[in-house]
């Protein structure tokens, strides 16, 4: 029985985990794509993640906040 307490535990903490997640917003215009593919591998490292596609304004790039202002933006 403890075990499936302990497991319970486990999985509430995730879930608040998750939950408690708040996300920071880059974009990126569309007139720096030449600029974007070899900052792809640095972008990543940096915890940013490309999440959407504009036809206007251009790559929408999120990550959790709380990263160290140094990381490498968008």
């Amino acid at each position: 029985m403890s075990t499936l307490l302990e497991k319970l535990d486990l999985l509430r903490s995730d879930v608040q985990r998750v939950t408690d997640t708040q996300w920071e917003y880059r974009l990126m215009q569309r007139n720096r794509l030449e600029q974007l593919e070899p900052r792809l591998a640095e972008l990543g490292d940096a915890g940013w993640e490309l999440v959407g596609v504009t036809r206007d304004e251009g790559f929408v790039f999120k990550r959790r906040k709380g990263r160290a202002s140094s990381d490498a933006r968008p």
